[in-house]
């Protein structure tokens, strides 16, 4: 649908990770930041949807408050 939309839908390999204890999350926090990270970082990336919800995406927002990123402005959904 993304690319039917003209738009070029990017994602990691590890995107479908999973927690034994809470399958519910695409993998531990850590590797789930990084990922949100890389996409806030990089000026060509203009969207960010959370592939499975962004539910655990909560988790997150106390380690990037923690960084120096003062990414340009982004649809964030999920």
């Amino acid at each position: 649908v993304l690319k039917s939309l003209g738009l070029n839908p990017q994602y990691r390999r590890d995107v479908f990770a999973k927690l034994k204890n809470m399958p519910y999350l695409a993998g531990d926090d850590e590797r789930r930041f990084l990922e949100f990270y890389e996409a806030l970082a990089d000026d060509s990336v203009k969207a960010i949807f959370f592939a499975r919800g962004g539910y655990g995406a909560i988790r997150l927002i106390e380690q990037l408050e923690k960084t120096k990123i003062k990414p340009k402005p982004k649809i964030i959904a999920g």
